[in-house]
């Protein structure tokens, strides 16, 4: 089963604008829980992320 996914934007007040990403985790044989989870949604928000610690950030060779 596919989860939907989907891209917004929001303030923080201190980081400043921030596009997310959610994704979610579906168990198979238990359709009444679930996990989601929010990942960076561009390259800013991605390195936010990593100057913070909460995400690896991976540079190409």
């Amino acid at each position: 089963m596919m989860a939907p996914s989907f891209v917004f934007q929001m303030r923080h007040s201190h980081l400043g604008s921030l596009t997310l990403r959610t994704s979610a985790t579906v168990f198979s044989g238990v359709s009444d829980y679930s996990i989601v989870t929010y990942m960076p949604g561009d390259q800013r928000t991605l390195a936010i992320f990593a100057e913070h610690g909460w995400q690896k950030l991976v540079r190409n060779m």
